[in-house]
C-alpha cells in the first residue's frame, strides 16, 4: 500500500516519470512525485514523455520509406521534367506523400508541445483536495501519508492539520516540481537520444551512398581523396538533423491558446522539415566533387548503380531496428 511506495520511493536514487497529459491530475502520480521530491531533493528525476515515443517511431518509419525514394526519383529538376507521363505522376506523387507524412508529423509535435507549454498552469493550479482519485478511500489514505511524511521530513510542525501538511506539499508541486521538469525537457522538449535516433535512416542512407561511390571508385589517390571529402559533406550534412528537431521542439512549444499559434507553430515545423529535405535533394542533384562514373552525386536517369544502391536501402531499412527496440525498452 501507501507505505510500501514511500518505503520503495526512500530507497530509490531516481524516479523515472512517464509523462502524459494526465500524469499532473492524478492523486497518485503527484503524490509519488512529491513524495520523492521531499525525501530525495537531489534525486535524479528522468522524465518519458509517452507520446515522444510513437513520434520517433513514426519519423524513423518515414524516414526509412523515404530511402528508396532517394534512387526512385531524379534528384535534378531538369530530369524530373524529362519524364515520361505515368512515371512523372508516380515522381510527384512520392514526394507529396513525402510532405504530407511530414506535415502529420509536424501536427504530432504540436500535440506535445501544447502538453509541455501548459504544464506550468497545470502545476499552478494543483491542489490535492481537487486531484483525480477514482476511490475515496485513497484519497484519505494518501492524505494521511502526506500528513506523516511531511512532519517526519519537517516541512511543517509536529501537531499541524492535515491542511497545512498537503499544502506544505503543494508547495513542493507550485515550486520545485516546474523547475525539476523543466530542467528534464530542455528547452526543445526533445531529448538528444531521440533527436539522434530520429537521424539514423539519413545517417544510415550515407553510407549506402558510399557503397555505391566505393563499388565504382578506380584506383587513384585523387579520386580516394575526393570520395572521402564526398563522404564527410554528406555526413556533415545528415549530422543537421538533430540540430533542425530540436528547432522544431522549440517551435512547437509555443503555449497553446489560440488556432492561429498552433497554425504557426506546425507551419514553421513542416517548413524547418520541408527545407532540410530541399536542401538534401539539391545537394544530393548538384555535381559531386568526382566526376561521373567515380561515384559523384548523379541519380539513377543519369546512370548510378541501381541494383546496388537499393540493395544498399534495403538494409537501411533494417537497420534502425535496433534502435526502435531500445526506444520502447527505455520508455
Amino acid at each position: 500500500g501507501i507505505q510500501s511506495i514511500t518505503a520503495f520511493l526512500y530507497h530509490s536514487e531516481a524516479l523515472v516519470v512517464l509523462y502524459s497529459e494526465i500524469y499532473l491530475k492524478r492523486l497518485w502520480t503527484v503524490f509519488e512525485l512529491t513524495t520523492f521530491l521531499a525525501m530525495k531533493p537531489e534525486g535524479q528525476l528522468v522524465v518519458q514523455p509517452v507520446i515522444l515515443g510513437p513520434v520517433a517511431v513514426y519519423f524513423v518509419i518515414i524516414q526509412c520509406l523515404r530511402i528508396p525514394e532517394m534512387f526512385l526519383v531524379p534528384m535534378a529538376h531538369d530530369q524530373l521534367l524529362s519524364l515520361e507521363l505515368l512515371p512523372a505522376l508516380g515522381a510527384y506523387g512520392i514526394m507529396a506523400l513525402d510532405l504530407l507524412s511530414l506535415l502529420l508529423g509536424s501536427v504530432f509535435l504540436r500535440r506535445w508541445g501544447c502538453s509541455r507549454s501548459g504544464m506550468a498552469e497545470q502545476l499552478q493550479g494543483f491542489t490535492f483536495e481537487a486531484a483525480e482519485c477514482e476511490l475515496p478511500a485513497d484519497r484519505l489514505e494518501i492524505l494521511g501519508a502526506i500528513k506523516e511524511l511531511a512532519r517526519r521530513e519537517g516541512l511543517v510542525p509536529r501537531d499541524a492539520s492535515t491542511r497545512v501538511c498537503a499544502e506544505s506539499f503543494e508547495r513542493l508541486v507550485h515550486e520545485i516540481v516546474p523547475k525539476r521538469m523543466a530542467g528534464a525537457f530542455r528547452l526543445t522538449g526533445i531529448t538528444c537520444q531521440i533527436a539522434c535516433l530520429m537521424s539514423l535512416p539519413s545517417m544510415a542512407l550515407v553510407l549506402d551512398l558510399s557503397a555505391v561511390r566505393l563499388r565504382s571508385l578506380r584506383s587513384t589517390q585523387d579520386a580516394g581523396l575526393l570520395l572521402v571529402m564526398e563522404i564527410l559533406q554528406d555526413a556533415m550534412f545528415e549530422a543537421l538533423m538533430p540540430i533542425s528537431i530540436g528547432l522544431a521542439g522549440i517551435v512547437t512549444g509555443i503555449k497553446a491558446g489560440s488556432c492561429c499559434r498552433d497554425f504557426f507553430s506546425i507551419t514553421c515545423c513542416f517548413l524547418l522539415g520541408a527545407g532540410h529535405l530541399g536542401a538534401r535533394r539539391q545537394f544530393d542533384a548538384a555535381p559531386g566533387l568526382l566526376p561521373a562514373g567515380l561515384g559523384g552525386h548523379t541519380s539513377p536517369s543519369a546512370g548510378v548503380n541501381f541494383d546496388c544502391a537499393m540493395c544498399g536501402s534495403l538494409f537501411s531499412l533494417l537497420r534502425p531496428s535496433s534502435s526502435l527496440a531500445m526506444l520502447v525498452a527505455s520508455s
